[in-house]
């Protein structure tokens, strides 16, 4: 069984390095003109030169200053990143904590809160609080009703002692935060 392709030419290896490299002898010339395989050869061959050409044309290298200028300007965006990671969690907490203390405010004084709302008279408004009162009770239930009803939970000492308890972790926090944006 014979392995070469059909319509194989010896001469299509020069034919090619011909086209290539630009140099051709008279001899080859005339045989690229009368083999349709050389011809057919050279054809490609010239269609993958004037390709490679194209693209060598169009890629372009930039500039050796423009990369370092983007590296420094992308490790300075890297480096901020870093260094505003502990106030976007402290923000986090903070939001957090600004939820809870809402909805605590909400729950400590629902009754005045919910005497307030039905005042505005609306019965759509009505139907909204029945089925955030129920809410409401549920979660009374379950956090510690003798908390809600001592009447006063809030005055005195005890509001005192919760509010510094707050401001000691709210500093504890602002202490961990610069100590570690010293390192």
């Amino acid at each position: 069984m014979n392995s070469s392709k059909p319509f194989a030419c010896e001469k299509e290896a020069r034919v090619i390095k011909s086209v290539r490299t630009g140099f051709w002898d008279a001899g080859l010339e005339q045989h690229v003109a009368d083999c349709p395989a050389c011809s057919e050869a050279a054809f490609a061959a010239r269609l993958l030169n004037e390709m490679r050409a194209t693209d060598e044309a169009e890629a372009r290298v930039p500039d050796a200053g423009l990369m370092w200028w983007k590296a420094q300007l992308l490790a300075k965006r890297e480096a901020g990143e870093h260094a505003t990671e502990p106030i976007r969690l402290i923000e986090r907490f903070a939001y957090v904590l600004a939820a809870v203390c809402v909805i605590g405010v909400c729950a400590w004084q629902w009754p005045s809160l919910r005497e307030w709302l039905l005042s505005h008279g609306n019965s759509g408004l009505q139907m909204g609080l029945s089925s955030f009162t129920a809410f409401a009770g549920h979660a009374a239930r379950i956090l510690n009703p003798a908390i809600f009803d001592k009447s006063d939970f809030f005055a005195g000492s005890t509001l005192l002692m919760a509010a510094a308890g707050g401001l000691l972790l709210l500093f504890a926090i602002f202490a961990a935060y610069f100590a570690q944006s010293e390192e």
